[in-house]
């Protein structure tokens, strides 16, 4: 299967230059390298509800240009997951913008890409748990998501 993972914000999210969002997905534990999604904004601004700020599997480095546009995070880039990894399947979000679990409940949202279809799981519902490992850094179990 082809799974992809993009962090969504629920509110106005402000963004100063060297704000960064880094996505890994783990299996039992166990990094899966391709997975590793790292965003980095050199601006200051606003990323209005409902729009990507950070994605697995690419890297992305975001400037303010010249012109008027819709400041957004690019799509997700779908990783191999073989079926018997989802059940041990995590994500992991370190960040140096959010660094509270309450926080990071209220501002996002997870956009699921797997093979067959594309959901929304917002992290506030009270069957997502979300794991504060330190500040800025949280894992999420993705075991009956998917």
């Amino acid at each position: 299967m082809l799974l992809g993972i993009e962090l969504i914000t629920e509110t106005t999210l402000s963004l100063i230059p060297g704000h960064i969002f880094r996505l890994e997905l783990y299996n039992d534990d166990v990094l899966l390298p391709l997975s590793v999604g790292t965003d980095t904004y050199n601006y200051n601004g606003n990323i209005l509800p409902h729009k990507k700020v950070a994605a697995t599997g690419r890297r992305a480095t975001y400037e303010l240009g010249t012109g008027l546009k819709m400041l957004e995070a690019e799509d997700t880039k779908p990783v191999p997951v073989l079926e018997k990894e989802l059940s041990d399947l995590k994500l992991r979000i370190k960040n140096n913008k959010v660094l509270d679990q309450a926080e990071i409940k209220t501002y996002f949202s997870l956009r699921i890409h797997n093979s067959n279809e594309t959901k929304d799981i917002l992290l506030a519902r009270p069957d997502v748990h979300v794991y504060w490992d330190g500040r800025g850094d949280f894992s999420i179990p993705l075991n009956g998501l998917l």
